[in-house]
């Protein structure tokens, strides 16, 4: 698609800049709370959906060629930054931030090479049936995580979430549950009663 290369006169002008200051607005009132909930569905804290909220429309006014693509985070991406990384970290520790971060940067170098390259056209080699399978699941599992948040539900705490300890070996003796009594000190204490006892 062609940029816009038609300037307008000044009272046209401002009339289009109000029409964007309202739909910039009204995009912003819907598009912060959904990338906050994106960040949360990725395992990042919320303030790093807000970042990605801003930072990726004032490069598509840059360099975007497209007026209505929308630009900023989307619930797949969170999904496949969730479904890859956490098998190297827990969500939400410094760790997987960092590597959700460079994971980040690794996409955007890569897009950057395929646009060079102009490969777009690979994308059309994926059927559409796995395309709207893949979609479909990835709003199941978006919905799965916010489940508990919209109920109110606590997270799980870590004495849940820990495996139980494996119970020791029992031993089918009589007198196996008996084996640790009595107790080391009580054993000396005995030993010399008895001794006291013979003196």
């Amino acid at each position: 698609m062609r940029r816009d290369t038609q300037v307008p006169n000044g009272r046209a002008m401002l009339g289009g800049l109000a029409h964007d200051a309202a739909a910039g607005a009204n995009l912003a009132l819907t598009m912060l709370p959904k990338a906050m909930a994106y960040a949360v569905v990725a395992g990042v804290p919320p303030v790093y959906g807000l970042y990605a909220s801003c930072a990726a429309p004032a490069l598509a006014i840059a360099f975007g060629s497209n007026r209505l693509l929308f630009t900023g985070p989307v619930g797949v991406m969170t999904v496949l930054v969730l479904g890859s990384l956490h098998h190297f970290a827990q969500a939400f520790s410094p760790g997987y931030i960092e590597l959700a971060a460079s994971l980040t940067l690794m996409v955007g170098v890569l897009t950057l090479l395929f646009a060079a390259g102009r490969l777009g056209f690979l994308v059309r080699a994926i059927p559409t049936p796995v395309t709207e399978g893949f979609i479909a699941a990835a709003a199941l599992l978006i919905i799965g995580t916010q489940v508990g948040p919209a109920l109110g539900a606590p997270p799980p705490s870590a004495a849940a979430t820990s495996p139980a300890p494996a119970a020791p070996p029992s031993s089918s003796h009589p007198t196996a549950a008996f084996a640790g009594w009595p107790p080391p000190s009580r054993c000396a204490a005995g030993a010399g009663t008895t001794s006291r006892a013979g003196r």
